[in-house]
């Protein structure tokens, strides 16, 4: 998918939304239509879910700063 340029600034465009969304909110409904060719992406994600997913980037970060 990384070749399909539309396909990643549609994700990219939807993941900064989504983070803005889980800032203020416990829970967020994704759907984005077409992704690719008939293929539309939806699930639920919950801002434990996300937090535990981008542990290894806070982690990341953490240790140069300390």
């Amino acid at each position: 998918m990384q070749e399909n340029d539309r396909a990643m600034k549609r994700l990219y465009k939807e993941a900064i939304s989504i983070k803005d969304i889980l800032s203020a909110n416990k829970l967020v409904n994704i759907k984005v239509p077409e992704l690719l060719d008939y293929v539309t992406l939806a699930f639920e994600l919950t801002r434990v879910d996300f937090e535990r997913e981008c542990d290894f980037l806070y982690q990341r970060v953490k240790n140069p700063i300390t």
